[in-house]
C-alpha cells in the first residue's frame, strides 16, 4: 500500500533539505581537512549519512512510482 501523497511530497521535501545540509557538512569536513585536522570520524559520519540518505532516496521513488 503506497504512502498518501501529502506524505510523498513531505519525504521529497526532506529530502532535499538532507541533501543541502549533507552537501555544507561535506564542505565544512573539506576545509577541516585542509586546515590539517584530522576528519577520520566526521569522514565515517558523513559516509553513513549518505548511505542513509541514498536509502531514504531509493525508499521515495519506490513509494513515488507505486502512487503513480
Amino acid at each position: 500500500m503506497p504512502l498518501p501523497k501529502e506524505v510523498i511530497v513531505k519525504v521529497a521535501e526532506n529530502i532535499k533539505r538532507a541533501k543541502s545540509s549533507l552537501a555544507e557538512l561535506r564542505d565544512v569536513v573539506n576545509d577541516m581537512r585542509l586546515s590539517g585536522l584530522t576528519t577520520t570520524e566526521q569522514d565515517a559520519e558523513v559516509k553513513r549519512l549518505s548511505e542513509e540518505l541514498r536509502s531514504l532516496e531509493i525508499f521515495y521513488d519506490r513509494q513515488k512510482a507505486k502512487s503513480s
